[in-house]
C-alpha cells in the first residue's frame, strides 16, 4: 500500500509528536522540488513503520497545502491526500512538483535532495551553482532578487556603501538622493531593495554591488569581467586582468582604464579647444553597465572586454532577453533580466536613469560621425556590442556643434545622410528601426526645423540641409533628383518663378539657377520674360 524503502523521491516522516515541527515538511517539500519532485509519507518512520500521522493530519488537506505554500518562495503547489492504514491511523500523502526555478524557504533556506556518501537520500544546502543552475531551467525568475544559503551582512563591505552614498548625495540635487543617501549604510541598502527588512539577510544584487571580493569569489564565481587591449594588427595581447571587485567600485574603475579614454581629434571653436574621445564616455558606461546589469548570471561565462586598435567590444554571458533582438534594440520597452540589480543601479547613478542607456550608445556613436553599435554577433548565448572607434568625422562634428538635436533617431538620420549623402525612407526607416509611418513623422519635424529637405519626384528621398554652403554643387543623384521635382511641379502649375521654385525645393536661387539652366539647355523648359516664371516647353 505504500513504499517501504526511502529514495531520491519519496520521503517518510514520523509526526506523531505533538511536538513535531512542521517546518521540517516543509524543508523536505523545498529539497523535493529543487530535484525531481516526489513523495513526503507523513507518518511513517525512516524504517518504513507505519504509525499515523498527527501534526499534518490536524493541520488538514487545505491547511497542509496553505502552510507550503505561504512558506516557499516561489510558493509551492502540492497535492494533499489522507490515506487510511487501519482504523484511526492515517498517513499523510504530499505530492510535491518539480520547480522550474530556484526554490527556498521562507527564511531564504535552499535545500535540494541528494545522496550522501553512504548512497542514502539526504537535505543538503545548496551552493551557489546548484542555485544557479536550477534557476537556469528556465531562467524566468529575477535570481538577483534571491538570496545564498550563508550571505550575511558580514559578506557586505559597508564602507563602500557609505562611499557611493557621500559621492551620490555631494553631486545630486535631488532631495530623494539627499534623503536616501544621507541614511546609515544598512538603511540605504533597505531602501535599495538589497536587503531583507525583516530578516536582514542581503541578497545577490547587493553581494554584486557592495560585497567583499573574498564572498563574490566564494559565493557567485561568475561574477567577473576579463579586461583584454590588443595592439598592432590585433594580435598582440599586451594587457589581460580579471576583475572580480562589486560592481559599485568595478564600473568606475573600468571607466578610468587609459584605453577607453583615448583622444583622437581637437577642434577649436570659437577659440576654445574642443577635445574629441576615441570612445565617448557615456556610450562606454552604458556599454559596460548593460552588460553588467542585463548579462545572464545562471551561465559562468563573466563579461569580456576587448579593446582593439580602432575598436571597441563588450560581451556578456545570455542572448537578449524575451522580445528583444538586433532589429528592435530602440523602441523596445526595457525589461531588464536582473530587475533588483537593475533598479538598483538605476538609483545609484551607475546606468541611464531613463532606462534608455542602449539610446546613449547610440546617440553618441553618431553625435561623433562614427557607425551605429553593431550588435551582429549576439545570439542566444551571448550579447555582444562593437563600438567602432578611430578619428572621428570632424566635418560632422564642426556641422553639429551649431545643431541642437538630443533625439537619438534625429542623430542617426544626420548621420547616415552625411556618410551616405542621400537616403530613401525605407532605408532611414531601417537604421532608425522604426516603420516607415512614424519615420516620416520624424523626418517631417527635421525639415521644419531646417535639418534635412525632401527631395525626389515622390518627395520620399532625403538629403542634409544645406545651411551654409549656399552655392554648394550639387551631387549627380540630388541634380536629376531636383530636376525631376521641377518638371513635376511646373506640369501642375502654370509657371514659377526662380524663387518660387527655391523655396519650394529648399535651395538657395543660385542652385536653383543651374538646374534652370540645365534644363533649358536640354529644351525642356523655358522662361517667360514678362511674368520671369518658368514653365514647360510646348
Amino acid at each position: 500500500m505504500f513504499p517501504t524503502k526511502e529514495n531520491l523521491t519519496i520521503e517518510f516522516k514520523d509526526d506523531s509528536r505533538d511536538s513535531y515541527n512542521f517546518d521540517d515538511i516543509i524543508r523536505e517539500c523545498v529539497g523535493l522540488t529543487n530535484a525531481e519532485g516526489g513523495f513526503v509519507f507523513c507518518g511513517i518512520k525512516d524504517n518504513g513503520e507505519v504509525i499515523g500521522s498527527k501534526v499534518a493530519l490536524k493541520k488538514g488537506i487545505d491547511g497542509i497545502k496553505y502552510e507550503i505554500r505561504a512558506k516557499t518562495r516561489p510558493s509551492i503547489d502540492t497535492d494533499v491526500e489522507i490515506i487510511e492504514f487501519k482504523e484511526n491511523c492515517y498517513v499523510v500523502k504530499i505530492s510535491v512538483p518539480r520547480s522550474q526555478t530556484a526554490t527556498c524557504t521562507s527564511k531564504g533556506a535552499y535545500v535540494k535532495r541528494a545522496l550522501n556518501s553512504r548512497g542514502e537520500p539526504e537535505i543538503f544546502a545548496m551552493d551557489v551553482d546548484a542555485i544557479i543552475n536550477t534557476v537556469g531551467r528556465i531562467g524566468t525568475r529575477d535570481l538577483t532578487a534571491q538570496t545564498l544559503t550563508g550571505l550575511t551582512i558580514k559578506d557586505i563591505d559597508l564602507k563602500l556603501v557609505k562611499l557611493v552614498a557621500d559621492d551620490i548625495r555631494k553631486s545630486s540635487i535631488l532631495e530623494s538622493d539627499i534623503h536616501i543617501f544621507s541614511q546609515d549604510p544598512l538603511d540605504i541598502l533597505k531602501t535599495l531593495g538589497l536587503i531583507n527588512s525583516r530578516s536582514g539577510e542581503p541578497n545577490i544584487a547587493c553581494l554584486l554591488l557592495f560585497g567583499f571580493e573574498d564572498s563574490i569569489i566564494d559565493m557567485l564565481p561568475n561574477h567577473f569581467v576579463q579586461y583584454q587591449v590588443f595592439v598592432g594588427d590585433g594580435n598582440e595581447l599586451v594587457r589581460n586582468e580579471k576583475f572580480t571587485m562589486p560592481i559599485a567600485a568595478l564600473l568606475p574603475h573600468l571607466l578610468e582604464m587609459p584605453e577607453l579614454n583615448q583622444k583622437t581629434n581637437e577642434l577649436i571653436v570659437n577659440g576654445r579647444s574642443l577635445v574629441i574621445p576615441e570612445y565617448a564616455k557615456n556610450s562606454v558606461r552604458e556599454s559596460i553597465a548593460n552588460a553588467m546589469n542585463h548579462r545572464d548570471y545562471t551561465l559562468h561565462s563573466g563579461i569580456q572586454i576587448q579593446v582593439y586598435p580602432q575598436e571597441l567590444i563588450v560581451c556578456s554571458a545570455g542572448g537578449f532577453v524575451s522580445g528583444i533582438n538586433i532589429n528592435n534594440l530602440l523602441h523596445t520597452p526595457p525589461t531588464p533580466r536582473n530587475r533588483r540589480l537593475n533598479d538598483a543601479m538605476t538609483k545609484l547613478k551607475l546606468v541611464e536613469s531613463s532606462g534608455r542607456g542602449i539610446d546613449t550608445i547610440y546617440y553618441w556613436q553618431a553625435k561623433y560621425g562614427r557607425p551605429a553599435p553593431d550588435y551582429s554577433m549576439s545570439d542566444n548565448s551571448k550579447v555582444e556590442v562593437v563600438l567602432a572607434g578611430g578619428t572621428a568625422n570632424l566635418d560632422f562634428v564642426q556641422e553639429m556643434i551649431s545643431t541642437d538635436v538630443k533625439d537619438v533617431s534625429q542623430m542617426m538620420i544626420l548621420n547616415s545622410l552625411f556618410l551616405k549623402n542621400v537616403l530613401s525612407l525605407s532605408e532611414l526607416a531601417k537604421i532608425v528601426q522604426l516603420n516607415e509611418s512614424r519615420t516620416k513623422t520624424i523626418l517631417t519635424t527635421m525639415i521644419n526645423k531646417k535639418l534635412i529637405n525632401a527631395i525626389g519626384p515622390q518627395q520620399d528621398t532625403f538629403v542634409l540641409y544645406n545651411k551654409k554652403e549656399k552655392n554648394k554643387k550639387l551631387s549627380r543623384v540630388e541634380t536629376e533628383s531636383a530636376k525631376s521635382i521641377i518638371i513635376e511641379k511646373l506640369e501642375i502649375t502654370n509657371g514659377l518663378t526662380k524663387s518660387e521654385l527655391s523655396k519650394e525645393l529648399s535651395l538657395s536661387e543660385s542652385q536653383i539657377y543651374r538646374l534652370l539652366s540645365a534644363l533649358n539647355k536640354e529644351n525642356k523648359i523655358e522662361l517667360d520674360r514678362l511674368s520671369k516664371a518658368w514653365k514647360l516647353k510646348k
